[in-house]
């Protein structure tokens, strides 16, 4: 068949020379350079969570060493490892929050913008956004958890003795 379309060819145009490509090849193609996007762009966003988490861990172990003293006076009074967890990550949370609020509508206009360059795109629901949301809000709440749980459980002598 190839042959028969490449004399065609010849005998209608003589001075150009017969060039042809194949569909699905030229579509895997551009598929390929999608996915090398999609797996770059996947890689270093878990680089960006998990250099985020250490930052984060980082922030919360110089909070709890400035507030080690405090941390065993509640305790000597009789607050409970809750109470000093929910008082640890209450501004972490705080902070997280005000991040979403200015963080999610920036998105939501991006990808608006983004998508209208395609003729058939997905529709943004809410979903899609309250998944992500709750994922780093976990994150980031175990991050927390895990260097307060440490200095929530210390026996308060042990805070208080340097003091």
């Amino acid at each position: 068949m190839m042959n028969s379309v490449q004399e065609s060819w010849k005998s209608a145009v003589k001075d150009e020379p017969f060039k042809y490509f194949f569909l699905d090849q030229y579509f895997g193609r551009q598929y390929k350079s999608d996915t090398t996007f999609n797996f770059l762009f996947i890689l270093f966003s878990i680089m960006a969570v998990v250099i985020a988490c250490l930052g984060l861990f980082g922030l919360v172990a110089y909070t709890t060493l400035q507030r080690t003293t405090e941390i065993g006076v509640r305790k000597v009074l009789g607050a409970s490892i809750r109470s000093i967890l929910v008082l640890l990550s209450k501004g972490f949370i705080k902070l997280m929050v005000v991040a979403t609020a200015f963080s999610v509508p920036l998105i939501i206009w991006g990808l608006r913008h983004w998508l209208n360059q395609y003729a058939f795109r997905i529709e943004l629901t809410w979903w899609l956004f309250a998944l992500p949301v709750a994922v780093i809000f976990a994150i980031a709440l175990l991050t927390v958890m895990l260097k307060s749980v440490k200095v929530a459980v210390r026996s308060p002598v042990e805070s208080l003795r340097y003091e």
